[in-house]
């Protein structure tokens, strides 16, 4: 008798067991469902995006004026003045960006947080340069390159009044930012200065206004296509 009662419950063991087993991918399959679905969504919403910022003349963006200046000392000591101006300036590639992860759920009450990375594979920007040294000088252009920014956006999904909003974007920080600048060869030993300047020109006002731009559209496209068509019910 007491052999035939521990049989039971081992068996009884092992079914509970491969139960709690099923369970548990059949959890975590719906769970790939879900993120299938919702990448599936910014798929779709991302071409929408793109061709908004085209439409509405981002891609090309244009660029404000801005101007530096500063005093030049050469071997001797000597300081000259340089006044550089920078004008007609463009931001170009806005729209090449892309979804560059999996989507993310999370539920609260009555709610859906939804973040997804994308990515610009590149960023250029371009300005003609009046540069004055001594008064005089010639012009000349300045590009800027930045590859592989990232973008988080983020959605909150209001289930019980069926919408959805842009809950935040943020583009992350430049880390590599190229600068060139041609048409100076007889000013070579101020194109370092401009470098620097212009790559911190990039970050604090060029990537700001590219943000606020795609946010806005962002913020305008969400509704183009119904989020609920790939949420799971």
């Amino acid at each position: 008798m007491e052999n035939f009662i521990l049989a039971f419950l081992a068996v009884s063991l092992l079914l509970w067991t491969a139960q709690c087993s099923n369970v548990e991918r059949r959890d975590n399959s719906n769970d790939g469902h879900k993120k299938a679905n919702i990448n599936d969504y910014f798929d779709r919403l991302v071409p929408n995006l793109q061709d908004a910022l085209v439409k509405g003349g981002y891609d090309p963006m244009k660029m404000p004026d801005t101007k530096l200046s500063f005093a030049f000392t050469d071997l001797l000591g000597i300081q000259y003045p340089v006044d550089l101006g920078f004008e007609n300036g463009r931001l170009e590639y806005l729209s090449h960006l892309k979804r560059d992860g999996e989507a993310t759920l999370q539920y609260k009450d009555g709610s859906i947080d939804i973040s997804v990375p994308l990515i610009f594979n590149s960023l250029e920007v371009y300005y003609d340069l009046v540069a004055k040294f001594m008064h005089v000088g010639p012009k000349a252009h300045v590009k800027a390159i930045v590859n592989n920014l990232e973008v988080s956006v983020e959605l909150d999904v209001n289930l019980n009044e069926q919408n959805v909003t842009l809950k935040d974007l943020r583009l992350k920080e430049a880390s590599d930012i190229k600068v060139r600048v041609k048409g100076l060869s007889i000013l070579n030993p101020v194109i370092d200065i401009i470098g620097d300047f212009f790559a911190s020109y990039f970050k604090r006002i060029i990537l700001k206004a590219a943000e606020a731009r795609v946010r806005e559209e962002v913020a305008k496209t969400i509704s183009s296509i119904d989020i609920f068509n790939f949420l799971p019910h």
